[in-house]
């Protein structure tokens, strides 16, 4: 018995969890970006889209640039730019395009923290609490608490939550 206990717990931990990132694409549609405002977290991805006309995506207060995050060409020779939330981005984060700044071409993206794998409670650390949340949701459905995406609560979801412990 012990033994088993062993190699499903071992199994568990090698589990892993789906990637969290997503992308957003960004079309530029005469002088506007569409849509202009996006809500992203932290190693998401942003991909702005070429159609016409020479534009920048550069960030900043509109018509200053900040230096910060990005400064690109948006034009035939660019037809996209990528750009990869970092880690220690937070809050908002103004841009436009340099050309046409003053015709409103602007948009905004707001960070929000990304969540934590297994912090069922929203605290930010994976601790007790989210076991006993864990356990309570055990053998049901409950896609807050189903780790692994599997459809139930169960051994291999506390095996990944044991393997993200804080």
């Amino acid at each position: 018995m012990r033994c088993n206990l062993v190699s499903f717990v071992a199994a568990s931990l090698l589990t892993t969890v789906p990637a969290l990132g997503t992308t957003f694409d960004v079309d530029q549609v005469g002088l506007t970006f569409v849509p202009d405002t996006l809500t992203v977290a932290p190693g998401d991805t942003v991909v702005w889209h070429w159609h016409t006309f020479m534009h920048t995506v550069t960030s900043g207060s509109p018509c200053t640039p900040d230096g910060v995050y990005f400064n690109a060409p948006l034009d035939a020779g660019h037809p996209t730019f990528t750009w990869v939330v970092p880690d220690d981005a937070s809050g908002e984060i103004p841009y436009f395009c340099i050309p046409h700044c003053g015709f409103d071409m602007i948009g905004l993206i707001t960070v929000e923290p990304a969540a934590v794998p297994g912090d069922l409670n929203g605290d930010g650390i994976v601790d007790g609490a989210d076991l006993g949340l864990l356990l309570a949701a055990w053998g049901t459905d409950d896609a807050a608490a189903d780790l692994d995406g599997s459809g139930t609560v169960d051994g291999a979801d506390l095996g990944l939550m044991l393997g993200l412990w804080t």
